[in-house]
Protein backbone atom coordinates (compact mmCIF):
# COMPACT_ATOMS: atom_id res chain seq x y z
CA UNK A 1 0.00 0.00 0.00
CA UNK A 2 0.90 3.76 -0.77
CA UNK A 3 1.82 5.99 2.37
CA UNK A 4 -0.23 8.70 0.49
CA UNK A 5 -3.47 5.79 0.74
CA UNK A 6 -2.64 4.77 3.70
CA UNK A 7 -3.10 8.10 5.45
CA UNK A 8 -6.07 9.44 3.83
CA UNK A 9 -7.68 5.59 4.76
CA UNK A 10 -6.64 6.36 8.06
CA UNK A 11 -8.02 9.85 8.70
CA UNK A 12 -11.21 9.21 7.03
CA UNK A 13 -11.83 5.72 9.31
CA UNK A 14 -10.10 6.96 11.91
CA UNK A 15 -9.20 10.25 12.81
CA UNK A 16 -12.29 12.25 10.86
CA UNK A 17 -14.90 10.26 12.94
CA UNK A 18 -12.96 10.82 16.23
CA UNK A 19 -12.37 14.37 15.19
CA UNK A 20 -16.66 14.52 14.72
CA UNK A 21 -17.01 12.83 18.32
CA UNK A 22 -14.31 14.65 20.72
CA UNK A 23 -13.82 17.77 18.99
CA UNK A 24 -16.90 18.76 15.79
CA UNK A 25 -15.80 22.36 15.22
CA UNK A 26 -12.77 22.12 14.44
CA UNK A 27 -13.32 19.88 11.28
CA UNK A 28 -14.72 23.21 10.44
CA UNK A 29 -11.59 25.64 11.02
CA UNK A 30 -7.99 23.22 10.24
CA UNK A 31 -6.53 21.74 7.01
CA UNK A 32 -6.00 18.00 6.67
CA UNK A 33 -3.69 16.79 4.44
CA UNK A 34 -0.32 15.06 3.23
CA UNK A 35 2.29 17.58 2.15
CA UNK A 36 5.48 18.12 2.31
CA UNK A 37 8.96 16.13 2.49
CA UNK A 38 8.87 12.07 2.10
CA UNK A 39 8.45 10.31 -1.10
CA UNK A 40 5.21 9.27 0.08
CA UNK A 41 3.92 13.09 -0.31
CA UNK A 42 4.74 12.70 -4.25
CA UNK A 43 3.45 9.35 -4.56
CA UNK A 44 7.18 7.57 -5.26
CA UNK A 45 7.39 5.69 -1.69
CA UNK A 46 8.02 1.62 -2.67
CA UNK A 47 9.20 -1.04 -0.30
CA UNK A 48 12.80 0.69 -0.19
CA UNK A 49 11.19 3.40 1.50
CA UNK A 50 9.69 1.49 4.11
CA UNK A 51 12.60 1.06 6.24
CA UNK A 52 12.40 4.02 8.04
CA UNK A 53 9.48 6.66 9.05
CA UNK A 54 6.53 4.77 6.82
CA UNK A 55 3.22 4.54 8.40
CA UNK A 56 -0.27 6.60 9.00
CA UNK A 57 0.15 9.87 9.03
CA UNK A 58 -1.67 13.56 8.33
CA UNK A 59 -0.52 16.72 8.34
CA UNK A 60 -3.11 19.90 10.23
CA UNK A 61 -3.00 23.51 9.11
CA UNK A 62 -4.42 26.62 11.28
CA UNK A 63 -3.27 30.20 10.70
CA UNK A 64 -0.63 30.75 13.46
CA UNK A 65 -3.17 33.20 15.95
CA UNK A 66 -5.93 30.40 15.77
CA UNK A 67 -3.55 27.61 16.88
CA UNK A 68 -3.94 29.60 20.56
CA UNK A 69 -6.97 28.54 20.68
CA UNK A 70 -6.99 25.08 19.27
CA UNK A 71 -3.19 23.52 20.17
CA UNK A 72 -4.42 22.16 23.25
CA UNK A 73 -7.85 20.58 22.36
CA UNK A 74 -6.61 19.11 19.30
CA UNK A 75 -3.32 17.27 20.83
CA UNK A 76 -5.68 15.98 22.83
CA UNK A 77 -7.85 14.36 20.33
CA UNK A 78 -4.60 13.10 19.07
CA UNK A 79 -3.32 11.34 22.43
CA UNK A 80 -6.46 8.94 21.75
CA UNK A 81 -5.48 7.98 18.20
CA UNK A 82 -4.71 4.11 17.84
CA UNK A 83 -0.54 3.13 17.81
CA UNK A 84 -1.30 0.94 14.62
CA UNK A 85 -3.37 1.34 11.45
CA UNK A 86 -3.77 -1.95 8.75
CA UNK A 87 -0.84 -3.53 10.67
CA UNK A 88 1.38 -0.20 10.04
CA UNK A 89 2.53 2.26 12.63
CA UNK A 90 0.76 5.43 13.12
CA UNK A 91 2.63 8.41 13.41
CA UNK A 92 1.02 10.87 15.02
CA UNK A 93 2.60 10.84 18.36
CA UNK A 94 4.48 13.59 19.36
CA UNK A 95 7.85 11.70 19.07
CA UNK A 96 7.05 10.60 15.87
CA UNK A 97 5.79 13.71 13.19
CA UNK A 98 9.66 14.81 12.72
CA UNK A 99 8.31 18.29 11.86
CA UNK A 100 6.41 16.71 8.78
CA UNK A 101 3.19 15.45 10.52
CA UNK A 102 0.34 16.65 12.94
CA UNK A 103 -0.59 20.61 13.81
CA UNK A 104 1.16 23.43 11.81
CA UNK A 105 0.56 26.58 11.40
CA UNK A 106 0.13 27.97 7.33
CA UNK A 107 2.74 29.98 7.93
CA UNK A 108 5.32 28.53 8.78
CA UNK A 109 4.66 25.69 6.41
CA UNK A 110 5.17 27.59 3.74
CA UNK A 111 7.63 29.87 4.75
CA UNK A 112 10.31 27.05 5.83
CA UNK A 113 10.33 26.09 1.74
CA UNK A 114 9.56 29.46 0.23
CA UNK A 115 10.89 31.84 2.51
CA UNK A 116 7.85 33.94 2.85
CA UNK A 117 4.51 33.16 4.80
CA UNK A 118 2.40 34.30 1.20
CA UNK A 119 2.97 34.09 -2.13
CA UNK A 120 6.07 35.65 -3.44
CA UNK A 121 5.46 39.31 -4.09
CA UNK A 122 8.16 39.49 -6.44
CA UNK A 123 9.97 38.51 -9.22
CA UNK A 124 12.92 38.78 -7.03
CA UNK A 125 11.16 36.36 -4.16
CA UNK A 126 9.82 34.15 -6.79
CA UNK A 127 13.10 33.77 -8.94
CA UNK A 128 15.41 32.37 -6.14
CA UNK A 129 12.97 29.79 -4.19
CA UNK A 130 14.62 26.66 -5.47
CA UNK A 131 12.39 24.13 -7.62
CA UNK A 132 12.30 21.50 -5.27
CA UNK A 133 10.79 23.05 -2.39
CA UNK A 134 8.09 24.47 -4.61
CA UNK A 135 7.46 21.00 -5.52
CA UNK A 136 7.68 20.08 -1.99
CA UNK A 137 4.74 22.49 -0.59
CA UNK A 138 2.69 21.94 -3.50
CA UNK A 139 2.38 17.96 -3.63
CA UNK A 140 0.56 15.55 -2.12
CA UNK A 141 -3.31 16.17 -1.22
CA UNK A 142 -5.42 17.54 1.27
CA UNK A 143 -8.36 15.24 2.41
CA UNK A 144 -10.56 18.35 4.10
CA UNK A 145 -9.94 21.74 4.15
CA UNK A 146 -13.43 23.74 4.68
CA UNK A 147 -11.91 27.40 5.39
CA UNK A 148 -9.73 27.25 2.45
CA UNK A 149 -6.74 28.79 4.54
CA UNK A 150 -4.15 26.63 3.25
CA UNK A 151 -5.54 25.72 0.30
CA UNK A 152 -6.02 28.91 -1.44
CA UNK A 153 -2.21 29.83 -0.95
CA UNK A 154 -1.72 26.18 -1.93
CA UNK A 155 -3.26 26.72 -5.16
CA UNK A 156 -1.88 30.02 -6.34
CA UNK A 157 1.42 28.24 -6.17
CA UNK A 158 0.49 25.75 -8.30
CA UNK A 159 -0.46 28.41 -10.48
CA UNK A 160 2.88 28.74 -11.38
CA UNK A 161 5.83 31.13 -11.90
CA UNK A 162 4.53 34.60 -13.11
CA UNK A 163 5.19 34.42 -16.79
CA UNK A 164 8.37 36.86 -17.14
CA UNK A 165 10.01 34.39 -14.29
CA UNK A 166 9.30 31.09 -16.37
CA UNK A 167 10.91 33.04 -19.04
CA UNK A 168 13.90 33.20 -17.38
CA UNK A 169 13.69 30.15 -16.18
CA UNK A 170 13.71 28.39 -19.59
CA UNK A 171 16.02 30.68 -21.43
CA UNK A 172 18.89 29.84 -18.55
CA UNK A 173 17.89 25.67 -19.19
CA UNK A 174 18.62 26.18 -22.68
CA UNK A 175 21.36 28.40 -22.52
CA UNK A 176 22.88 25.38 -19.66
CA UNK A 177 22.13 22.87 -22.20
CA UNK A 178 23.75 24.20 -25.53
CA UNK A 179 27.05 24.66 -22.74
CA UNK A 180 27.57 21.50 -20.89
CA UNK A 181 25.98 19.26 -24.09
CA UNK A 182 26.71 20.47 -27.12
CA UNK A 183 29.35 22.30 -26.17
CA UNK A 184 31.65 21.11 -23.54
CA UNK A 185 31.07 17.36 -23.07
CA UNK A 186 31.70 16.97 -27.06
CA UNK A 187 35.26 19.05 -26.64
CA UNK A 188 36.02 16.91 -23.03
CA UNK A 189 35.59 13.68 -24.40
CA UNK A 190 37.35 14.65 -27.59
CA UNK A 191 39.77 15.78 -24.74
CA UNK A 192 39.91 12.58 -22.95
CA UNK A 193 38.60 14.47 -19.27
CA UNK A 194 36.48 11.55 -17.89
CA UNK A 195 35.75 13.62 -15.08
CA UNK A 196 34.91 16.82 -17.36
CA UNK A 197 32.77 14.48 -19.54
CA UNK A 198 30.90 13.33 -16.47
CA UNK A 199 30.22 16.71 -15.20
CA UNK A 200 29.25 18.05 -18.38
CA UNK A 201 26.76 15.16 -18.96
CA UNK A 202 25.21 15.88 -15.50
CA UNK A 203 24.56 19.36 -16.24
CA UNK A 204 23.30 18.54 -19.73
CA UNK A 205 20.86 15.77 -17.65
CA UNK A 206 19.84 18.33 -14.83
CA UNK A 207 18.86 21.16 -17.16
CA UNK A 208 17.04 18.96 -19.35
CA UNK A 209 14.59 17.46 -17.00
CA UNK A 210 14.35 20.60 -15.21
CA UNK A 211 13.53 22.54 -18.77
CA UNK A 212 10.73 19.86 -19.13
CA UNK A 213 9.42 20.38 -15.85
CA UNK A 214 9.27 24.49 -16.69
CA UNK A 215 7.23 23.59 -20.51
CA UNK A 216 5.25 21.87 -18.12
CA UNK A 217 4.24 24.18 -15.65
CA UNK A 218 5.47 21.84 -13.35
CA UNK A 219 7.61 22.13 -10.29
CA UNK A 220 10.82 19.75 -10.67
CA UNK A 221 11.25 17.41 -7.36
CA UNK A 222 14.33 16.73 -5.23
CA UNK A 223 17.06 15.95 -7.91
CA UNK A 224 16.69 11.52 -6.47
CA UNK A 225 13.16 12.20 -7.52
CA UNK A 226 13.64 14.25 -10.73
CA UNK A 227 14.17 11.71 -13.12
CA UNK A 228 11.89 9.41 -12.19
CA UNK A 229 9.17 11.77 -11.92
CA UNK A 230 10.23 13.59 -15.55
CA UNK A 231 8.31 10.79 -17.46
CA UNK A 232 4.87 11.08 -16.60
CA UNK A 233 4.96 14.86 -18.00
CA UNK A 234 3.18 15.33 -21.20
CA UNK A 235 5.69 17.99 -23.31
CA UNK A 236 8.70 15.76 -23.90
CA UNK A 237 8.64 13.77 -20.81
CA UNK A 238 9.48 10.52 -22.43
CA UNK A 239 11.83 12.38 -24.45
CA UNK A 240 14.08 13.72 -21.86
CA UNK A 241 13.47 9.88 -19.31
CA UNK A 242 15.21 8.32 -22.39
CA UNK A 243 17.86 10.81 -23.00
CA UNK A 244 19.27 10.57 -19.61
CA UNK A 245 18.75 7.02 -19.73
CA UNK A 246 21.00 6.81 -22.38
CA UNK A 247 23.10 9.25 -21.66
CA UNK A 248 23.94 7.72 -18.47
CA UNK A 249 24.94 3.93 -19.99
CA UNK A 250 27.05 5.15 -22.46
CA UNK A 251 31.07 3.38 -22.12
CA UNK A 252 33.08 6.48 -21.90
CA UNK A 253 36.21 4.77 -22.88
CA UNK A 254 34.88 3.14 -26.22
CA UNK A 255 35.92 4.86 -29.24
CA UNK A 256 32.47 5.72 -30.33
CA UNK A 257 31.83 7.51 -27.30
CA UNK A 258 31.69 10.99 -28.91
CA UNK A 259 29.95 9.68 -31.51
CA UNK A 260 27.31 8.51 -29.40
CA UNK A 261 26.90 11.27 -27.08
CA UNK A 262 26.95 13.51 -29.98
CA UNK A 263 23.85 11.92 -31.89
CA UNK A 264 22.18 11.60 -28.56
CA UNK A 265 22.37 15.20 -27.14
CA UNK A 266 21.63 16.76 -30.59
CA UNK A 267 18.59 14.61 -31.03
CA UNK A 268 17.98 15.66 -27.62
CA UNK A 269 18.12 19.42 -28.56
CA UNK A 270 16.40 18.89 -31.80
CA UNK A 271 13.31 17.64 -30.12
CA UNK A 272 13.59 20.49 -27.40
CA UNK A 273 13.49 23.59 -30.27
CA UNK A 274 10.51 21.60 -31.78
CA UNK A 275 8.80 21.50 -28.74
CA UNK A 276 9.87 25.11 -28.12
CA UNK A 277 8.34 25.77 -32.07
CA UNK A 278 4.97 23.92 -30.85
CA UNK A 279 4.23 25.94 -27.23
CA UNK A 280 4.88 29.14 -29.43
CA UNK A 281 7.75 30.02 -27.03
CA UNK A 282 10.36 30.37 -30.11
CA UNK A 283 9.98 30.34 -34.23
CA UNK A 284 13.51 29.77 -34.80
CA UNK A 285 14.82 26.31 -36.61
CA UNK A 286 17.83 26.57 -35.01
CA UNK A 287 18.69 23.56 -32.85
CA UNK A 288 22.02 25.15 -30.97
CA UNK A 289 19.96 25.66 -27.87
CA UNK A 290 21.75 28.75 -27.08
CA UNK A 291 20.45 30.88 -29.82
CA UNK A 292 16.85 29.34 -28.43
CA UNK A 293 17.91 31.08 -25.26
CA UNK A 294 18.62 34.37 -26.76
CA UNK A 295 15.17 34.52 -28.41
CA UNK A 296 13.55 33.52 -25.02
CA UNK A 297 15.15 35.95 -23.01
CA UNK A 298 14.48 38.46 -25.79
CA UNK A 299 10.90 38.32 -24.69
CA UNK A 300 10.94 38.94 -21.55
CA UNK A 301 10.05 42.51 -20.38
CA UNK A 302 11.35 42.97 -17.06
CA UNK A 303 14.37 44.65 -17.78
CA UNK A 304 16.40 43.71 -14.60
CA UNK A 305 15.45 40.31 -16.05
CA UNK A 306 16.08 39.99 -19.43
CA UNK A 307 19.77 42.31 -18.71
CA UNK A 308 20.72 39.07 -16.70
CA UNK A 309 22.74 36.45 -17.98
CA UNK A 310 21.30 33.76 -20.60
CA UNK A 311 23.14 31.44 -17.99
CA UNK A 312 21.67 32.81 -15.23
CA UNK A 313 18.41 32.85 -13.42
CA UNK A 314 19.15 33.52 -9.70
CA UNK A 315 19.55 36.65 -8.17
CA UNK A 316 22.29 35.50 -5.86
CA UNK A 317 24.78 34.23 -9.04
CA UNK A 318 24.22 38.18 -10.39
CA UNK A 319 25.04 39.48 -6.86
CA UNK A 320 28.22 37.28 -6.54
CA UNK A 321 29.72 38.73 -10.13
Amino acid sequence: MKGMELSESFFEKIAKPLFEQELPAFLEAGAFGLVGEGSECFGFDDEFSRDHDFGAGFCIWLPREEWKTWLDPVENVLEKLPSFYQDYPVRMAKNMRMGRLGPMSVERFYESFIGVKDIPASWQEWINIPEHFLAVCTNGKIFLDKMQKFSALRQKLLDFYPKEVRLKKIAARLANMAQAGQYNAIRSLQREEVGAVLFSISNFCSAAISLTFLLNKRYMPYYKWAHHAVKMLPVMGSITYSTVQQLTQIALNQPQAVDTVFEIIETHCCETRMALNRLGLTQSNDNWLMSQAHEIQAQISVPELRAMSVLQDTLLHVIAH
